[in-house]
């Protein structure tokens, strides 16, 4: 009868043939996208052809109105937004004022006083989780 040697061998990384299932992962606004690949015979994984995180749209603010010590504060809606921050500065006074809400496109501020200059622009926010990404500012309006 002949000899017979038979050789055991663990698969490993090494030795593998590999076989990698792709799955891609889509950016969201606070992580990079990439694309996720496995072997389904070792388990051997690897990250290739990372995307960049999406950006939120600058919400577009249109002139303020101001009567008396009120000024309303109006701009074009971003459809990805949780809200809005708002900054106006009258009589050397600064404030940010948060509107929470997407569809909401206007709000009414009160000054402290009358005839001043009062400047204002406008941010967009999304909470993703316990995070929040904001857009950049839009440019300044004075009123």
């Amino acid at each position: 009868m002949g000899k017979y040697t038979f050789t055991v061998t663990s698969l490993d990384k090494a030795n593998c043939g590999h076989d990698y299932k792709a799955d891609t992962v889509e950016p969201t606004y606070t992580k990079k996208g990439y694309t996720a690949y496995k072997c389904q015979k070792c388990g051997d994984s690897y990250k290739d052809h990372y995307t960049a995180k999406l950006v939120l749209d600058m919400p577009y603010l249109y002139t303020p109105s101001k009567y008396g010590k009120k000024v309303t504060v109006s701009w074009y809606s971003v459809s990805e937004a949780s809200g809005y921050q708002i900054y106006y500065k009258s009589n050397g006074n600064s404030k940010t004022l948060r509107v929470k809400g997407q569809a909401q496109t206007s709000k009414a501020i009160r000054l402290a006083s009358a005839g001043k200059t009062c400047v204002v622009k406008i941010r967009a926010y999304r909470t993703e989780g316990k995070k929040t990404v904001y857009s950049k500012w839009s440019g300044k309006k004075s009123v």
